[in-house]
């Protein structure tokens, strides 16, 4: 029996140590287990040789930005949409608004009055049924219904993400592969604004955020990201997307799913990576974790699960490490543990494994992001790791959240989610942007 166990003489004290040893075994078990695969993960990384691909056709490509309102950085994001390695008369940038007092459009005729080449579509003024429930989705099918048929790629970008300039090359590439269906990416919050200092509202933004990428690296967990969405026009019309996002308030998933029944896959491009670093506060921030997760609950109900379970089960058991700890302080005094060689650091690693091992994910997911970043000329800023804890239990309580309601506010509307399958609607009963 292991001293540890000497201090404590009722058969409840000695269940609680058991509960306790086997916490301790199955958290140092994952935390191994996610500490291996962040480790060859950045290997693998390190050792891609991130070269631009070399396209051997240039397919026309119709890059399709929904816009909306003056945001912070609209015309330095569409400004690197303009500037893609890519061939002249290859890609046009097609910016959408929903109406004409749209403040983007200001910006958008700035850029066009000083030569650039974009588009503008406005939504109201196209007189098209609508689609979508969600601005976004009338958005990006109203841009497909107006927009020249003969073009060969869809690209649909959000518009408060900067991209690299081999954004579009990256992406592109990925389409030759047979099998693929659509190229995708995802996003990395910085920890501070390009200049200036960030709070602890960034940091645990991008520390959230980056948990959320890890299942991108898993084929069966892999999801389409819809600040980036690049797919062969002939996929979008054999997947009938216009007809799959009819009522639906998500884009993405929503074209994901599409796709897949067509037996095609989603690739994840890494070294396609944007940055989002629009403003943000602590209540900004909490509102944001809680709608994405309350679409993820929506849409991909089976990932909702498990992420609600493993984030429940694993918060759950280091509260009760932190517990048995403090009933046996309260019992038998910190003096017997002490005495005890094996017994305290037993318990102290069992109360610390999981703030450690959250840190340690942490800071492995900011040394993958520096290897794109030094790839991509990106900027590397990065969270601090100490967060990291706080940001997990983020996640959770974000979870949690979820689960009480499906209204979401999203761009100055408020949307009420609908149960799987169903078509979602606006909080005053329209659909429509």
């Amino acid at each position: 029996m292991l001293p540890f166990l000497r201090v404590l003489g009722s058969p409840a004290d000695l269940l609680a140590s058991i509960v306790l040893l086997l916490f301790l075994l199955l958290g140092l078990l994952a935390a191994i287990g996610g500490v291996v695969a962040g480790f060859r993960l950045n290997r693998r990384t390190a050792a891609a040789s991130g070269a631009t691909p070399q396209l051997t056709r240039w397919p026309t490509v119709q890059i399709i930005v929904p816009c909306r309102g003056d945001e912070p950085g609209l015309e330095r994001n569409l400004r690197a949409l303009l500037e893609q390695d890519y061939p002249a008369g290859k890609a046009v940038v097609a910016c959408v608004v929903d109406d004409q007092d749209d403040p983007a459009l200001q910006t958008i005729e700035r850029l066009r009055a000083a030569g650039s080449p974009l588009t503008s579509l406005v939504v109201a003024a196209a007189g098209l049924p609508p689609i979508g429930s969600s601005g976004k989705v009338q958005a990006l099918a109203a841009a497909v219904r107006i927009l020249p048929s003969t073009t060969q790629v869809l690209a649909f970008c959000d518009s408060d993400g900067l991209v690299a300039p081999t954004w579009l090359r990256q992406l592109v590439a990925t389409l030759d592969e047979p099998a693929t269906g659509v190229a995708t990416t995802y996003r990395w919050y910085p920890a501070a604004p390009t200049h200036g200092r960030g709070g602890a509202a960034w940091h645990l933004r991008s520390l959230w955020n980056a948990q959320g990428m890890d299942v991108q690296f898993t084929r069966s967990g892999r999801f389409v990201w819809g600040g980036t969405m690049v797919l062969l026009r002939s996929t979008f019309a054999q997947a009938d997307v216009l007809g799959a996002w009819q009522g639906q308030v998500s884009d993405d998933v929503v074209l994901g799913e599409a796709v897949r029944r067509l037996g095609k896959q989603i690739a994840f491009v890494p070294d396609a990576m944007v940055i989002s670093d629009d403003p943000t506060d602590l209540g900004s921030t909490f509102s944001w974790m809680v709608r994405q997760v309350r679409l993820t609950r929506t849409y991909m109900p089976t990932l909702w699960k498990v992420g609600l379970a493993a984030s429940l089960w694993l918060r759950g058991a280091a509260l009760l490490a932190w517990l048995l700890l403090l009933g046996l302080v309260l019992a038998h005094g910190t003096t017997a543990l002490v005495r005890d060689a094996l017994g305290w650091p037993l318990v102290l690693v069992a109360c610390a494994s999981m703030p450690l091992w959250t840190m340690l994910r942490a800071a492995q997911r900011n040394a993958w992001w520096r290897t794109i970043a030094r790839r991509t000329g990106a900027t590397a800023s990065t969270p601090s790791v100490l967060l990291a804890p706080l940001a997990t239990a983020l996640m959770t309580t974000s979870l949690v959240a979820s689960a009480m309601g499906r209204s979401i506010h999203w761009r100055g509307r408020s949307y009420q989610l609908p149960p799987r399958g169903a078509r979602a609607s606006r909080d005053d009963g329209r659909s429509g942007p």
